[in-house]
């Protein structure tokens, strides 16, 4: 059973894409437009119940307000799956976290070598394999 803290990190990448899709939408008029509003709305207050039941701050600073790129996504989505922070990750993978956090934050396309560290520290966390290409589907 996942913790309180990785069911807000869920929350969180969660909102994060929501937010992001929102951001793209062309047509605000539509009622899938407003249907993806209110599932926001839902996600934010499902968090925000549970931080307030644990007693826990917000959003920590570090968490990236929308990725920007697939592999961005992926990244933060599966850090979310793992229960990791941004330390943890940088910790699991040998990678900087201010890379990491290029990585998701700025688009910055990581070499290779560094999509492998990726894909081999979160096949490990979650007992299944994770390929370099998939982080950039």
């Amino acid at each position: 059973m996942p913790t309180r803290e990785q069911i807000l990190l869920h929350l969180n990448t969660e909102i994060e894409i929501w937010t992001r899709r929102l951001d793209n939408w062309r047509d605000t008029s539509m009622p899938a437009y407003r249907g993806a509003v209110q599932r926001k709305v839902q996600l934010e207050a499902e968090r925000d119940r549970i931080m307030k039941q644990a007693h826990l701050p917000g959003p920590a600073k570090d968490d990236p307000p929308k990725p920007t790129t697939r592999i961005g996504e992926n990244i933060l989505k599966l850090k979310a799956e793992c229960g990791w922070s941004y330390d943890q990750l940088a910790d699991k993978t040998g990678i900087g976290k201010k890379s990491i956090l290029s990585h998701v934050n700025k688009g910055v396309r990581p070499r290779p070598r560094i999509l492998k560290e990726y894909a081999q520290a979160f096949s490990r966390e979650l007992r299944r394999t994770i390929t370099a290409p998939e982080l950039e589907k």
